[in-house]
């Protein structure tokens, strides 16, 4: 889920839940909808990263790590 990704990539999760939904809401974009991804969003508001190197999916970390 949203959450569990956020958690683990250390994002602030209200904040990012609340972020999210209102661009959705207001019709961002959806050909940017993986600007919206727990790391990517993590990476635009200058938040580090606790798991792996921005830009890859938390699918692409569990691919990584098995």
């Amino acid at each position: 889920t949203l959450v569990q990704s956020g958690r683990r990539v250390g994002l602030p999760v209200r904040d990012y839940l609340t972020d999210i939904l209102t661009k959705l809401e207001a019709g961002f974009p959806m050909r940017r909808i993986d600007e919206l991804t727990p790391d990517r969003w993590a990476l635009a508001h200058g938040i580090p990263c606790l798991r792996g190197e921005p830009g890859r999916t938390t699918r692409e970390h569990a691919r990584l790590e098995d």
